[in-house]
């Protein structure tokens, strides 16, 4: 019986090995009168009324490092069931909102193995499996989702919806995209302290924030030779939780997201 830290390890198993999700089904079949296959067995959960019987260990890898890469191409259909997919976000941010209010802090350009190194670790990490094209239009654009987040927010009670961008909304046909659906109005605005500020002023109960910034695609673009990947990623996770402690301030409930 093993615990994993997530289940994409077991794309690093050799074919022969059997899964198992439960324990009594590995008991079912060891017990059962007919000849079994003398093959190994994970069961991928720790039952304390089978220790007497099945090892039960820890397991620490981390299936997310360019290892990954390695093995990916002939078993890219199996991680894609065993990670959520940037196709699937949307319907997980709505699967996962609570709270009198939404954010969704978009960034544009955010890796998971850069977040692993310089990212803070009070932000919970969901790693994603981009599922498709990576530039900034398709990948944003499947993030929002068809009908957008905003709308079907809308049709599960938070009916207002604010939007602030570093980009025109009448000028930018992918800022216009991303923002549909956003009831209020979308604010240009030049910083996220901006942003902070505007916040201060609008009734956050039942209603949907979506925050679109820059972050390592913009930076990238400018300083090619030694963009400060770290001081940025630390900003964005300082950012995301200098929110939620004005979210908290305000005295209501919110769930937040962080998503590229």
């Amino acid at each position: 019986m093993v615990q994993l830290r997530h289940r994409l390890s077991l794309v690093f198993l050799p074919e022969e090995v059997q899964v198992f999700d439960a324990a009594e089904e590995l008991i079912t079949a060891l017990d059962s009168p007919n000849p079994q296959p003398e093959l190994p067995a994970v069961v991928l959960s720790v039952d304390d009324r089978f220790t007497h019987r099945l090892p039960a260990v820890r397991c620490d890898h981390d299936p997310f490092t360019t290892e990954l890469n390695r093995i990916l191409l002939p078993k890219i259909e199996q991680v894609q069931k065993l990670v959520l997919c940037q196709s699937q976000v949307p319907d997980w941010i709505l699967q996962n909102v609570s709270g009198d209010c939404i954010f969704l802090l978009l960034v544009d350009g955010l890796g998971l193995s850069d977040w692993k190194r310089f990212g803070k670790s009070e932000v919970f990490c969901e790693p994603c499996f981009v599922d498709g094209v990576t530039i900034t239009s398709q990948g944003m654009q499947r993030i929002i989702g068809e009908p957008t987040i905003a709308v079907r927010l809308a049709e599960k009670g938070y009916e207002r919806s604010f939007g602030f961008s570093y980009w025109e909304r009448e000028e930018d046909q992918l800022t216009d995209q991303l923002f549909f659906g956003v009831t209020e109005r979308v604010v240009k605005v030049r910083s996220f302290d901006e942003a902070l500020k505007a916040l201060d002023k609008l009734p956050l109960e039942g209603s949907f924030v979506l925050i679109v910034r820059e972050g390592l695609d913009q930076l990238c673009h400018r300083h090619r030779d030694q963009p400060d990947v770290e001081a940025t990623v630390q900003q964005l996770g300082n950012e995301f939780l200098v929110l939620a402690q004005r979210v908290q301030e305000r005295g209501v409930s919110a769930t937040l997201f962080f998503d590229r």
